[in-house]
């Protein structure tokens, strides 16, 4: 029987061939070498059970080909259009100096066919997705050039680029399109995927190692809160440090209501510790605007009574913490590593937002400049937002390593493990009543 990740990407494959053309190249047999499918078979949905009975010998997509295949070239017109249709975008262009430069490292990019095969199926079936590792692959080659890194380096960066998400085209689209809160299943599940995109790469000698290991760690953050592997600084890779911060500039570029610029430019402001210095410089620089009546123009009018009741929430959440910090500090109770972990998120977190402005301690300060217009207004929700799902995320990793790292001071470890539940309960309410949009 396939595995589960092949049985959602079979299952995918099936789809795409009900919409396209999709024959089998070769003659597709199962792990025990039973023949299931004959070369030049129409491979669609009336022969998905049949497949999914089996574990294959071979991956699918190196055994098919689909009708209007992304090439090499789709690529970089793709690339090219990005510069033009997306106003958030044209700063890039002065990293290449020329659309014809642009497209000369685009054309020196790989695209082995199971790949094309894998981006032409997230291009039918996941619009967003493909357009998402388009966007990604632009910026992530003009930060490898910004940044003084040679050609070669460069397209690495598109090839990484294109194909950091592969992995979620395994992966169950019913978890992937969840907007909850996560149970800690589905998060495991969604955290694979830059594994799986990793050993995809890695059977394909015509890609270097660094392409791979981007890939592996697009979700990793300098301060040790990222995932699969929780790496820390300088074990990430150059690539891996420049994919990380492009995948979040195209993950904002698409969220939000109005000009992405203004959440382009808080939200990578809040997360100094977790990037490259001199890649968020650049990234900022490029994509994150000046805050005006253009901005806000097509966004929803803020709701001052939601945005009063978020800063208050956030305030009394580090608020509690620091109560526990100074009660440690004051009995003299004996280091708890889980605590210094959680105390470390917090702090960061705190720090960033008194950078911002935002003094947490006296919420009602903060908050009487609401009045001062509609710029003000928009910039604060966008500020609220990043802030509480920052706060998820302290929360969830909080949850992930509580078993995991011994306890030295079973009082300490008690009162942390409260304010985590406590927290968890106040940001699940809200939630309730107002949901956050899910972050990649």
């Amino acid at each position: 029987m396939a595995t589960e990740t092949d049985s959602h990407y079979l299952t995918r494959v099936a789809e795409l061939g009900d919409r396209r053309e999709v024959v089998s190249t070769c003659a597709i047999h199962g792990e025990n070498d039973i023949k299931l499918v004959e070369k030049g078979t129409r491979i669609d949905s009336t022969l998905l059970e049949k497949l999914l009975r089996h574990k294959l010998l071979r991956p699918i997509d190196e055994c098919v080909s689909v009708e209007g295949a992304v090439t090499t070239s789709d690529l970089a017109g793709l690339l090219e259009q990005c510069l033009e249709a997306n106003a958030a975008l044209a700063a890039v262009k002065n990293a290449f100096g020329s659309s014809h430069a642009l497209g000369g490292l685009a054309a020196r990019a790989a695209l082995e066919t199971p790949l094309a095969f894998k981006l032409t199926l997230a291009r039918e079936l996941n619009p967003a997705h493909f357009e998402h590792a388009i966007e990604t692959a632009l910026v992530a080659a003009a930060l490898a050039r910004a940044s003084g890194m040679p050609d070669d380096d460069v397209v690495a960066a598109l090839e990484a680029g294109y194909f950091h998400d592969i992995g979620e085209l395994h992966l169950d689209p019913a978890v992937l399109g969840l907007t909850r809160s996560l149970t800690e299943a589905e998060r495991r599940h969604i955290c694979s995927h830059p594994v799986i995109a990793h050993l995809v790469l890695r059977e394909f000698p015509r890609y270097r190692a660094a392409v791979g290991t981007a890939v592996l760690q697009h979700h990793e953050r300098l301060d040790g809160s990222g995932y699969p592997k929780g790496l820390r600084g300088d074990r990430i890779s150059p690539l891996g440090h420049v994919l990380m911060v492009s995948e979040v500039a195209a993950t904002l570029l698409r969220r939000g209501e109005g000009d992405p610029r203004a959440h382009i430019r808080m939200v990578l402001g809040l997360n100094r510790r977790k990037f490259s210095a001199e890649l968020l410089a650049i990234a900022t620089r490029w994509l994150g605007g000046e805050i005006g009546p253009d901005t806000v123009g097509s966004a929803e009018p803020q709701d001052v009574a939601a945005l009063e009741g978020a800063f208050a929430r956030i305030s009394a959440i580090l608020g509690d913490w620091k109560e526990i910090h100074g009660d440690r500090a004051a009995t003299g109770a004996p280091s708890d590593a889980f605590a210094e972990l959680v105390d470390g998120r917090v702090a960061a977190l705190s720090h960033a937002l008194v950078q911002t402005g935002f003094d947490w301690r006296v919420p009602e300060q903060f908050m009487s400049s609401l009045g001062s217009g509609p710029e003000a207004r928009y910039e604060m929700a966008v500020l609220a937002r990043e802030t509480q799902w920052q706060l998820r995320e302290i929360l969830l990793e909080a949850r992930r390593s509580r078993d995991g790292i011994p306890c030295t001071s079973p009082g300490i470890r008690a009162a942390v493990s409260g304010w985590i539940e406590k927290a968890c309960a106040s940001m699940a309410a809200a939630q309730a009543v107002a949901p956050a949009p899910a972050a990649d």
